[in-house]
């Protein structure tokens, strides 16, 4: 009796081991040892049952699903640089159109539409800088492709329809002025009858139905009076600085008269709204000959052909442009160039060539040829 009592008494007071341990320390899968950290501080379980983990087999039904994932993971790397590629695109374009580089960002974004051709607010971003920064084409060209027929905004739809009604009333208007130029017969004389032109562009002017940036444009091209031809390009700027072509010419009407720094102003306004505008490009290049920095001028001109090889007397500038820099051979190959592509220069280019005329009475002062 007495040695059942003592038994008793020394099971009801004995510790059991696990409860030597720190509940923080037990081993989370058997709760009897304590936790082995000699591998890792961040262990949670002892080092017999850490090795029971290791040497568990891998379910042969989890193989296929992993295989799956492999191959999804793989195809997401794959396609990633070129989603991040777009996404860069369309989320830097607006800055960049901002310091000048709207015709990169327009053609990045025209890229990105390739890939993606039914995603709407690219479509609206590409359409909406178009249209801010007088890239008419484009803008009628994603609005024909990528626009027509999606769904859009109440506000997106507002926006789409008034630009629908500017690119109507702008090519209406230029094919009203090519009907007009073709329908005036010319006399017996063969001279082009500029009056007759000139007065019926004015008609046109006399209502609302027509742009009457592109009317002022035409009507100075067809005046010979250059003061007069100032006046009408000024109404152009005026009715619509997006079209960059009548300010590229009013600063060349102010060169021509001896206003470099007139003409200037013109030029860099169209430059810092598109530095690859080529005819504002070339016409920067020309200011800077004429001010003796000759290799800068070069340096503007070549980009302004590299933009645009059939820019209107762009191929006579760069010609003049390596010989004021001593570069011979270089004009040499670009005259074998031009002429084996069936260009056809002016007299008053070859009197420059021949030294009957300098650069400063090429650019500065002509009646005739180049503009």
């Amino acid at each position: 009796m007495e040695e059942f009592k003592k038994n008793e008494t020394e099971e009801l007071f004995s510790v059991r081991p696990e409860f030597l341990i720190p509940e923080g320390e037990r081993c989370c899968k058997c709760g009897q040892k304590r936790i082995d950290r000699s591998k890792s501080r961040n262990s949670i379980l002892c080092g017999e049952c850490r090795e029971q983990q290791i040497h568990y087999p891998f379910p042969k039904l989890m193989i296929p699903i992993v295989l799956i994932a492999v191959v999804l993971i793989s195809l997401a790397m794959i396609r990633t640089p070129k989603v991040l590629k777009c996404y860069k695109s369309y989320s830097q374009a607006e800055s960049l159109a901002m310091e000048g580089e709207i015709y990169p960002v327009l053609q990045s974004l025209f890229e990105v539409l390739e890939v993606y051709p039914r995603s709407v607010p690219v479509a609206e971003r590409m359409m909406n800088l178009a249209m801010k920064y007088g890239y008419y084409d484009a803008a009628a060209y994603v609005l024909n492709e990528h626009l027509v027929g999606q769904e859009v905004s109440d506000v997106s739809y507002a926006r789409i329809t008034e630009y629908t009604k500017q690119l109507d009333r702008f090519y209406n208007t230029m094919e009203r002025i090519e009907d007009t130029v073709n329908s005036v017969p010319v006399d017996e004389s063969g001279e082009f009858p500029y009056l007759e032109v000139k007065d019926r562009l004015k008609e046109l002017l006399a209502g609302n139905e027509y742009e009457p940036a592109l009317l002022y444009y035409y009507l100075s091209l067809f005046t010979e009076d250059q003061e007069e031809a100032r006046d009408y390009l000024e109404k152009s700027v005026e009715a619509d600085e997006r079209f960059s072509d009548p300010l590229v010419l009013l600063g060349t009407n102010k060169r021509r008269s001896g206003d470099l720094s007139g003409a200037r102003e013109c030029y860099e306004r169209v430059y810092l709204r598109d530095k690859h505008d080529s005819g504002a490009l070339r016409a920067i290049g020309i200011l800077c000959m004429l001010e003796g920095d000759k290799e800068k001028g070069l340096e503007l001109v070549t980009r302004a052909y590299e933009e645009n090889p059939e820019l209107a007397y762009v191929k006579e500038t760069l010609v003049i442009a390596c010989l004021e820099n001593g570069e011979q051979e270089k004009a040499n190959a670009y005259m074998e160039q031009f002429k084996a592509e069936g260009t056809d220069f002016d007299e008053s280019f070859g009197d420059y060539l021949s030294g009957k005329v300098s650069l400063h009475d090429y650019y500065i002062d002509e009646k005739e040829g180049e503009a």
